[in-house]
């Protein structure tokens, strides 16, 4: 799934790996306002319970400059509405934009209540954390 600004540039993509039972989301360039944050985190939600995965990757590799502003609270709602579809391990691939690394942290400090976050600089190894992570909670099919 690919989200699209207004002038059709790709800032957002979801991807459920099925071999790793994970959902891999990948932000893209400057995320220029709430909206956009807003429609891919229902996204994310949406997938996170269809597919009923229990871990979830965040890539921000590819994104530039801070989030737009981001309601206090906002944040410790939507990973709330995580966990209550069963989400419960977070990684997250900082960008090597500093502003975007700031944002990040700003934003996921307040939310390591029940999820447990993870902050990583290699995909591979997110992936790895991840996996082994998820299989005590693999759910039955």
């Amino acid at each position: 799934m690919v989200l699209t600004d207004e002038q059709g540039k790709e800032y957002f993509k979801l991807h459920y790996l099925e071999d790793l039972q994970l959902l891999h989301a990948e932000w893209l360039g400057f995320i220029g306002n709430f909206a956009q944050i807003e429609e891919a985190c229902r996204l994310i939600r949406e997938q996170i319970e269809a597919y009923q995965v229990v871990v979830f990757l965040n890539d921000n590799r590819a994104q530039i400059g801070p989030w737009p502003h981001f309601e206090e609270g906002i944040s410790v709602q939507w990973i709330e509405s995580l966990y209550a579809v069963g989400l419960r391990h977070f990684a997250h691939i900082m960008s090597k934009n500093m502003f975007a690394q700031i944002s990040a942290q700003k934003h996921l400090k307040d939310c390591q209540n029940r999820i447990v976050f993870q902050y990583f600089k290699q995909e591979a190894d997110a992936k790895e954390w991840l996996t082994s992570q998820r299989s005590p909670f693999v759910k039955n099919s």
